[in-house]
């Protein structure tokens, strides 16, 4: 499995992203540091909460984002990160 420094990796998931931006009228490109930290709080939430818990740091963020709430998506990541950290999660025996 490939790390997320592996430069063939990164370079599928910048191809992904400008598809997806392309394909879905926005408006720029998703630079480097949206996606480094969008890694990094998706990661969070993999390791912190559960695996599948990864997207759904991401949709919160971009629900912050999309709602009004943050007033960028640097805000909006470090909201959700702060949500990850003090979170309480019922974790079945």
């Amino acid at each position: 499995m490939p790390t997320k420094d592996d430069p063939r990796m990164l370079a599928t998931l910048r191809s992904f992203n400008r598809a997806m931006g392309a394909q879905l009228g926005m408006p720029q490109e998703v630079d480097e540091d949206v996606t480094e930290m969008y890694l990094a709080l998706t990661g969070a939430a993999a390791n912190e909460i559960v695996r599948p818990a990864a997207p759904f740091s991401a949709l919160f963020a971009g629900w912050l984002y999309g709602s009004g709430r943050a007033d960028s998506l640097e805000e909006a990541a470090a909201m959700v990160g702060e949500a990850l950290r003090t979170v309480e999660v019922e974790r079945p025996a």
